[in-house]
């Protein structure tokens, strides 16, 4: 693996001055960290869904979480590999990521593996769980850290659809816009679990997902706290206080 980490970190000083990053030779050198999935990467790296080719509307929004990519360490298993820049393609799922800035360097996909994971300041240690969603099907995906402790961990997906516009017939009708919709997904893994489960953000979840006591002190420091359901912030307090009474 040392070998590994000097092939991928050298080429980028050494192509400093005049990089090829398309060339066969150098995306030989990322091989081990790349999705070779063509049709996959076509998906990611074109930013417009295929739905959208259909029509010739606007079409509002991107599937990328952030269209610019931001800084991450790329780490295998416990092996730091060295700075990337990524974005994540919410509709796919998948990251994409570049060794540099540089306009003339094609993104890549990041291969998929539990293994190869990404630590972020702006969204922690991201990594693929095994998770059931919420159709009852087992996945495994990457999921975004909201709360870890030791009893119980709050992760999400920033999942986004694609919705395809309409066309107007006559004048007195404007054109609705094909576009791009966040639909964030929850999911919680206590302790004892293998996977992390689908978990919609509602009190009837909560009654479902702990018992009757313990759904009690929930519901009340809910209330003594002010805290909303519907704010990230406000579960990361809560769940930090159901670890501790778990």
């Amino acid at each position: 693996m040392k070998k590994l980490i000097l092939f991928l970190l050298f080429p980028v000083c050494f192509h400093a001055q005049n990089p090829d990053f398309n060339s066969v030779e150098y995306g030989k050198l990322y091989t081990g960290y790349i999705q070779h999935d063509g049709r996959l990467q076509n998906q990611m790296i074109n930013l417009v869904n295929k739905e959208a080719t259909s029509n010739d509307l606007e079409t509002k929004g991107s599937p990328y979480l952030n269209d610019r990519f931001w800084k991450a360490t790329l780490m295998d298993s416990d092996e730091n590999i060295g700075d990337v820049f990524v974005k994540y393609h919410a509709v796919a799922g998948q990251f994409v990521f570049k060794f540099t800035q540089l306009e003339e360097e094609e993104p890549k996909g990041l291969i998929k593996m539990k293994n190869v994971w990404l630590k972020t300041e702006k969204y922690g240690n991201i990594r693929i769980h095994s998770l059931i969603d919420k159709n009852g099907n087992y996945q495994e995906e990457y999921l975004f850290p909201l709360y870890e402790g030791s009893a119980v961990n709050l992760f999400y997906i920033p999942r986004k659809d694609f919705r395809v516009g309409r066309e107007s017939h006559n004048s007195m009708v404007t054109d609705v816009p094909n576009i791009y919709t966040e639909n964030f997904q929850h999911y919680v893994k206590l302790e004892e679990d293998d996977s992390a489960s689908y978990f919609k953000v509602n009190n009837k979840s909560f009654k479902h997902l702990f018992d009757r006591s313990l759904y009690k002190k929930i519901r009340n420091y809910l209330k003594e706290e002010d805290l909303s359901l519907k704010k990230d912030e406000d579960l990361e307090i809560l769940f930090e206080e159901i670890d501790t009474l778990l």
